[in-house]
């Protein structure tokens, strides 16, 4: 419960601090309350809270970068929230070419600074998961891969085809998303 309280006050400060939806600021951190609490399951999901967390605070960090050139640190952080969610969530990368490219056209902040941050960002909770898979093996991570391997086996009871086929019908999907979301 303590994950979600501030998930719903980073989503505020997102909201309030870049002024994404003018008109009934507090609707969005209301309907996401609404939303979180119509599915109960998800709170009790620390995985998928944090996710929601370090996404929140990766968006936090890359909105204040709006056209500012020199912002390599902030954009680090940006891009480390975003590789501990990948972590969390691997499909999660492909948010990263649309970021980068939102940088450039929407945010005028890009530049090789910018992306030596995007692959160091990324990189440094991997590097520092290492020694914990060195030292102690895949087990440490164990309950992350049971929860890939339960998702992807409800998955294929659900579509008894090859999962593929429905995901490359659905890719379209999140790339129209991912540009209107952009504009």
């Amino acid at each position: 419960m303590l994950l979600f309280c501030v998930n719903v006050f980073l989503l505020r400060e997102l909201n309030h601090r870049n002024t994404l939806i003018r008109q009934n600021a507090g609707m969005i951190t209301g309907m996401f309350i609404t939303l979180m609490l119509l599915f109960p399951g998800i709170l009790s999901e620390t995985r998928i809270l944090l996710f929601q967390m370090s996404m929140l605070l990766s968006m936090l960090f890359f909105f204040q970068t709006y056209q500012q050139q020199d912002s390599q640190g902030v954009k680090y952080y940006a891009y480390l929230f975003l590789g501990i969610a990948t972590m969390l969530w691997p499909q999660a990368f492909l948010l990263v070419p649309f970021l980068l490219l939102s940088e450039k056209v929407h945010m005028s902040s890009f530049n090789i600074g910018s992306l030596w941050a995007c692959l160091l960002g990324i990189l440094t909770p991997y590097w520092l998961a290492l020694p914990f898979v060195y030292f102690y093996g895949m087990e440490f991570f164990s309950g992350l891969l049971d929860s890939y391997h339960d998702t992807l086996t409800s998955l294929r009871a659900i579509y008894p085809q090859p999962f593929y086929h429905d995901f490359l019908s659905l890719l379209p999907f999140p790339l129209t998303l991912s540009v209107a979301i952009l504009l």
